[in-house]
């Protein structure tokens, strides 16, 4: 019988705060930079990292809901893109 394959799980223990997607959206990038030194294949977040939790009210401003949709699309681009070997910034 051959050898496993390796995964390598990275664990994000952090605090997102609600509504804030810029400083949210850093966290990430700042753990998957610290992950990616490590060797990790993969980083778990906390649920509603982008948005912080419990998001409430805020759900019902479509200008919230915008912005939440744009940050998610534009993390998931660059994180693509590092993965592919560019920058993370």
């Amino acid at each position: 019988m051959g050898a496993m394959p390796t995964l390598r799980l990275a664990l994000a223990q952090v605090n997102p705060t609600v509504g804030d997607l810029a400083g949210n959206t850093r966290i990430v990038r700042e753990q998957a930079r610290a992950a990616a030194a490590v060797d990790a294949h993969l980083v778990a977040f906390p649920e509603m990292m982008l948005t912080g939790y419990p998001v409430e009210d805020l759900v019902f401003r479509s200008s919230f809901v915008t912005a939440s949709r744009a940050a998610v699309r534009q993390l998931a681009a660059d994180l693509a893109e590092a993965i592919a070997g560019g920058p993370l910034d």
